[in-house]
């Protein structure tokens, strides 16, 4: 092949990832909650109603309120959810681990925390954080 049809076929099939993993409706806020229920609330219960940590409360009923257009904690100019912005979402960084992105972390790693969920040291499946980036894209549609 060359090389015009081998960029061809990347360029699309890049697009078909694109459309496949961030378009249509935001799904509904129940899967996101079921997100939550699953892999944040459960364990050691960081933001649960066992103990909430980063004054942080994802337990059913609370977690839409205490996330969508409120200061994270660490750094407050940043939104926990940006309705819109998934990468301008505080949630989303902590997920990903992308702290470093603000001067505040490079400068002060500790202060900015690790990478979410820490119970059990895994990462979201790659399901979960489509779910939760298309959710934010879509801006965040409550319950």
């Amino acid at each position: 092949m060359s090389r015009t049809t081998w960029t061809n076929i990347v360029v699309l099939a890049v697009a078909a990832f694109a459309l496949a993993h961030c378009s249509g409706p935001p799904p509904p806020y129940a899967e996101v909650q079921a997100i939550f229920s699953r892999s944040c609330t459960v364990g050691m219960s960081c933001h649960g109603t066992a103990g909430v940590h980063g004054d942080l409360d994802l337990s059913p009923g609370l977690s839409f309120a205490a996330l969508v257009r409120q200061p994270s904690v660490l750094l407050p100019r940043v939104q926990r959810v940006n309705p819109g912005d998934p990468d301008g979402s505080w949630l989303i960084v902590k997920i990903e681990g992308t702290m470093s992105r603000y001067r505040e972390c490079q400068q002060m790693p500790d202060a900015c925390g690790t990478r979410m969920p820490m119970v059990g040291g895994a990462a979201l499946s790659p399901e979960d954080l489509s779910t939760l980036r298309r959710w934010i894209a879509g801006g965040a549609p409550g319950p």
